[in-house]
Formats: C-alpha cells, sequence, structure tokens
C-alpha cells in the first residue's frame, strides 16, 4: 500500500493544500520554518494511525478539520480515507480493514 495524494480542506494552518500524485519511491517537503510542514506530516501520521496515538495533539483538533488521503493498494485497487475533525473513515462508506496498515510500505 502507497500513499498517492493528500487532499486538505482544513487543518491547523493549512488551508487548501493538494499534493497530488506522490511518487511511489520518495517525496521530499520542505519549505521555511512555520510554512506547514509539521501540519502535513501530523496530517498524514493522524489519519493513518490515530488509533495509536495519544497525549497532545499538534495542531489540536478542530471541528472544521477535514480532507482526504489516498492510497494505492498492493492489488492496484484505491483506498480513500476522509478525515472530519477526528474521525478517520473510508470515502465509500466501507470499513476499514483492522489490518490494512500491516502491508505498508515504510
Amino acid at each position: 500500500m502507497k500513499l498517492s495524494s493528500v487532499d486538505i480542506v482544513k487543518f491547523g494552518q493549512l488551508r487548501d493544500l493538494k499534493i497530488l500524485d506522490l511518487h511511489p519511491k520518495l517525496t521530499v517537503i520542505f519549505g521555511d520554518n512555520e510554512s506547514g510542514k509539521t501540519s502535513l506530516m501530523e496530517f498524514i501520521r493522524s489519519g493513518m494511525f490515530e488509533a495509536g496515538r495519544k497525549g497532545n495533539r499538534y495542531p489540536a483538533a478542530q471541528d472544521d478539520d477535514r480532507g482526504h488521503l489516498k492510497f494505492q493498494m498492493d492489488d492496484g485497487s484505491p483506498l480513500v480515507l476522509q478525515r472530519r475533525k477526528n474521525k478517520i473513515e473510508n470515502q465509500n462508506g466501507g470499513p476499514i480493514p483492522a489490518d490494512i496498515f500491516n502491508s505498508m510500505d515504510l
């Protein structure tokens, strides 16, 4: 499974950010201090590993936080996870398989 795109409507200071067609092997994110690199990383991390996170989150969750993470599964099928505030769900309404992230390329 590989992350193929990120679409953030609102998360922390980030607004209307679309990163499409991430390279399947390596993507580098760089920018000035306070430009949103950590917020982007946290959006991705919290969307993929929400259940395992403990303690304070950065940025703090807001009622209007939302966006999507699109993955390409090993069999070539797409999976789109949608985030609304702290809730992560399958965009198509189906369940998120419990073992889905076991096959992730790290």
